[in-house]
């Protein structure tokens, strides 16, 4: 398991947690920071290490929360299976391909907020 975290003057702001093989098991940015690009920079930051440990990595998974499915497809995730309930949590199975990664591996983006 490895991750990342964004800091805004000490306090945490953003995290992302992988899980192998490129299983995100955690992932959420505080409501004041969203959609500033945090997400996509911890999301980049991510990518790029699992390319690095494993060049021919060809997805990275997640299991979304409906509320989140559309934060996903807009990070470039889509549905790879219908929603299900496991233990009473419900959840959309979503994968990334290369041909999403490579977007991250173009171009990293780079996240520099001051406090809102």
């Amino acid at each position: 398991m490895f991750g990342y975290v964004a800091e805004v003057s000490g306090e945490v702001v953003g995290v992302i947690l992988f899980k192998d093989p490129a299983l995100i098991s955690l992932f959420f940015v505080s409501g004041l920071y969203r959609g500033r690009g945090v997400g996509t920079a911890l999301l980049g930051e991510g990518i790029l290490s699992l390319k690095r440990r494993d060049p021919r990595l060809p997805r990275i998974r997640v299991n979304s929360v409906p509320s989140a499915v559309g934060t996903y497809e807009r990070l470039g995730f889509r549905t790879a299976g219908k929603e299900r309930v496991v233990e009473g949590i419900r959840f959309i199975p979503m994968e990334m391909d290369e041909k999403g990664m490579f977007r991250y591996l173009r171009a990293p983006v780079r996240s520099s907020l001051p406090p809102p």
